[in-house]
C-alpha cells in the first residue's frame, strides 16, 4: 500500500529515516509503512516532536552490547563465590511458554564456562517443584535470570513465591536481570530483594519532565493513544498506556519481542477503527 504525503510529512519521514534508521526501519523486513503510519497520525507540529523526541532517547540494543551484559552478569555470579556445584541458574520462565529469560540462560551458560566457572546446573523454568528437587539434591545457590525488568512486580512476586515455598535458612537466592527501569530495580530493592541488573534506565517522559512540562508532553502522548484501539483481544489499552505500569520505556533488542512496557504507540497493533496497524516493533503476548 502506498501512501501519499505532502511535503511537509515527506520530510518528517525522512528526517526520522536518517536519524533512527537502524530503529525505525524493521531489518527483518525493511518495511518503512510502519514509520509512515506513525508520522501520518501526528496531526500537529507538537506530537511529531514528541515521537522525534522519544527515539532519540530509545537504547536499542544489539548482539555485542547484549553480550556485555551477559558477561558483567557472568563476572557478578563469580564475585559472589557461589560453589559452582551447588549453584543452579534457572530462566524466570514460569510455565511451558518460551520466553526471553530463556536466551538470557543460554548465553550465561557460556559466558560462565569461558570464565571458567563449571559445574553449576541449569533449569528452563522456576516453579515450586523445580526449585525444591535441586534444594533436595543439595543445590544452596540459586540464581535466577530474565532479560528485562518493568514495574518489578513480577520479579518480586517471584522472589517471594520462591523463598516462601524452600522456607530454608540455608540458601542463597539472586535475582541477574540484563537490562530495566531504574524505578523497577529500585522498587526490588527498597523491599529487600537481592538483584543485580547491570542496564538500567530511566522513564521516557518523566524521567527528563517535572511539572507542567510534563503535563503538556503526557497530554500529547495521550492525544497520540487516542488513535489506537480500545481493546485487543484481551488487552485494554488503558492497562498499557503509557507502557505496562506507566513504565514509560524506551527499550528495544533486535529480534526480540518488545517489552510491553514500552510506549503503545510503538506496537499497538489496531487502530481505533480496527484497521491493523504497521508497527515499529512486535509484541506477542497471551491474549493479544
Amino acid at each position: 500500500m502506498v501512501t501519499s504525503y505532502s511535503k511537509t510529512q515527506y520530510e518528517k519521514v525522512f528526517d526520522l529515516y536518517f536519524k533512527y534508521g537502524n530503529i525505525v526501519i524493521r531489518p527483518l523486513t525493511n518495511d518503512e509503512q510502519a514509520l509512515n503510519e506513525l508520522v501520518a497520525i501526528c496531526d500537529t507540529d507538537e506530537k511529531y516532536a514528541l515521537v522525534d523526541e522519544l527515539l532519540s532517547r530509545f537504547y536499542y540494543m544489539d548482539d555485542d552490547d547484549y553480550q556485555k551484559r551477559i558477561g558483567q552478569i557472568a563476572d557478578h555470579i563469580m564475585d559472589m563465590k557461589y560453589e559452582p556445584k551447588k549453584t543452579v541458574v534457572m530462566a524466570m520462565a514460569h510455565d511451558h511458554e518460551s520466553d526471553g529469560s530463556q536466551d538470557v540462560l543460554n548465553a550465561l551458560q557460556a559466558a560462565l564456562e569461558l570464565k571458567g566457572y563449571s559445574g553449576f546446573a541449569t533449569n528452563s523454568r522456576m516453579d515450586q517443584k523445580v526449585e525444591r528437587n535441586h534444594y533436595n539434591k543439595g543445590i544452596r545457590n540459586f540464581v535466577i535470570v530474565d532479560d528485562f525488568i518493568g514495574t518489578g512486580r513480577t520479579a518480586l512476586n517471584r522472589y517471594r513465591s520462591f523463598i516462601n515455598d524452600l522456607n530454608k535458612k540455608d540458601i542463597h537466592v539472586s535475582f541477574c536481570i540484563v537490562s530495566g527501569m531504574r524505578f523497577g530495580v529500585d522498587y526490588c530493592h527498597h523491599n529487600r530483594m537481592p538483584l543485580f541488573c547491570p542496564l538500567q534506565l530511566d522513564k521516557g517522559l518523566s524521567g527528563v519532565y517535572k511539572g507542567f512540562d510534563l503535563s503538556v508532553k503526557v497530554f500529547a502522548m495521550k492525544e497520540l493513544e487516542m488513535n489506537l484501539a480500545r481493546r485487543v483481544g484481551e488487552l485494554d489499552l488503558a492497562d498499557y498506556s503509557m507502557g505496562w505500569g506507566k513504565a514509560e520505556s524506551l527499550f528495544f533488542r533486535e529480534g526480540r519481542n518488545v517489552p510491553n512496557n514500552v510506549f503503545p504507540i510503538f506496537w499497538w497493533k489496531k487502530y481505533r477503527d480496527g484497521r491493523d496497524r504497521k508497527t515499529l516493533f512486535t509484541r506477542r503476548q497471551n491474549g493479544y
